[in-house]
């Protein structure tokens, strides 16, 4: 009989570590894809709304920067907040 509640303790403690395993995954999977949706939004907007008319342009998301090219030069640039 001890046996069979050392079993139960072992799964009752293997479902619990499993739960907030899966709920900090799953915490951090929404942490990212906010931080992708951000940055997609970002390159957009330096596309349509900085950059409208250039023939090009680059979103630097680490110094947020956002580039406006013409002949492949940059003639614009602007710090994104």
């Amino acid at each position: 009989m001890i046996k069979m509640k050392t079993k139960k303790n072992v799964w009752k403690t293997t479902a619990i570590i499993l739960i907030i395993v899966l709920v900090v995954e799953n915490l951090l999977f929404l942490f990212i894809l906010s931080v992708g949706l951000n940055v997609a939004k970002k390159e957009i907007e330096c596309g349509e709304v900085v950059c409208m008319g250039y023939e090009a342009y680059l979103y630097n998301s680490y110094d947020k920067i956002c580039d406006c090219y013409v002949d492949n030069e940059i003639v614009y640039s602007e710090v994104m907040k």
